[in-house]
């Protein structure tokens, strides 16, 4: 399933760079002094609102990454608010949450952005008070991407 959903992802971006439209995306990250086990977060963000199921999909860590391990969570719902969060442990045993909304043809209404900022807060919030206990201080970008 996740490799069908970075296939999906890949012909999205490069439908749109073949197009000339931008793609618009918004990111969170949470930075966590330990990592999280896979069993902890499976079981956090099943418990969020309107979360069916969560599949947990360890991968090998690119030289991009350089991350000791990653592991993709991918949020099942039958609503419209199904996504993925990424857990990565670096080197140094500390991990990096992050979630990301992806839109196509460039930047949607600020409303949008704001709920959607607030529905991640509330996950990687989630995650990091139930798998690290600590209140993480959250990042959030906002870019273009060609």
């Amino acid at each position: 399933m996740m490799l069908e959903l970075r296939i999906a992802l890949l012909l999205l971006l490069a439908g749109a760079s073949c197009i000339g439209d931008r793609v618009w995306l918004l990111t969170t990250t949470a930075s966590l002094p330990r990592p999280i086990t896979t069993e902890c977060a499976s079981v956090s963000l099943a418990r969020l609102p309107s979360v069916d199921s969560v599949r947990a999909r360890p991968r090998v860590p690119t030289a991009y990454d350089s991350s000791a391990s990653v592991v993709e969570y991918l949020l099942i719902s039958k609503s419209d608010n199904g996504g993925w969060v990424t857990a990565r442990t670096r080197n140094d045993s500390s991990a990096v949450l992050s979630t990301s909304w992806m839109v196509d043809g460039g930047k949607p209404p600020r409303e949008s952005i704001e709920w959607h900022r607030r529905v991640q807060a509330t996950v990687l919030t989630a995650l990091a008070h139930d798998c690290a206990r600590v209140e993480p201080q959250l990042v959030v970008s906002e870019r273009n991407r060609l």
